[in-house]
């Protein structure tokens, strides 16, 4: 019974790592990080590893090498590429500014701009975030998608105001 016990949990565990790598993955990133040290300026050794990190979810390191490759290469897609590696490594902050940078060079980016919208909810700024709501609400008014998260962002910013004007 034990045996079967722990033949489940190490299933599981396998289960929960991340899924769909090619099993020469880690050689591949292996050989990518070889590279990056010979050519540390090279922007397809960057491109492709960042994109690895990524793949991998390792998106603290997608960001750095992504930071690099920028001024080498300045691109729209580097910058948005950069944000969404920091939002998902968990820099919120950073990820913020890259988004606002991103959209001011791409403002009608309306999926960046929603992950933006996420972002700021998630922060706390609803203000900004219902802004950018109504940003893509005044181009599309029955976008259904845009529609519920900014009901999402005015239910959760209701308790903090309501909270706010009893304790004035």
């Amino acid at each position: 019974m034990r045996l079967l016990l722990s033949l489940v949990i190490l299933s599981l565990a396998a289960a929960a790592q991340t899924p769909g790598l090619p099993p020469d993955y880690a050689a591949k990133l292996a050989g990518l990080e070889q590279a990056r040290r010979q050519s540390p300026r090279d922007p397809r050794v960057l491109e492709a590893l960042a994109g690895s990190y990524a793949m991998g979810g390792r998106h603290h390191q997608a960001a750095v090498v992504l930071r690099e490759l920028l001024p080498l290469e300045p691109s729209e897609e580097t910058r948005l590429r950069l944000a969404r590696n920091l939002a998902w490594a968990g820099d919120s902050g950073a990820a913020i500014e890259t988004y606002e940078q991103y959209l001011q060079a791409r403002p009608e980016d309306r999926a960046a701009t929603l992950e933006l919208i996420r972002l700021k909810r998630w922060r706390g700024d609803y203000s900004a975030a219902e802004r950018l709501c109504n940003r893509l609400l005044a181009r599309h008014p029955d976008d259904a998608a845009v529609l519920a998260l900014k009901a999402e962002v005015l239910h959760w910013a209701g308790p903090r105001k309501r909270t706010a004007r009893h304790a004035a």
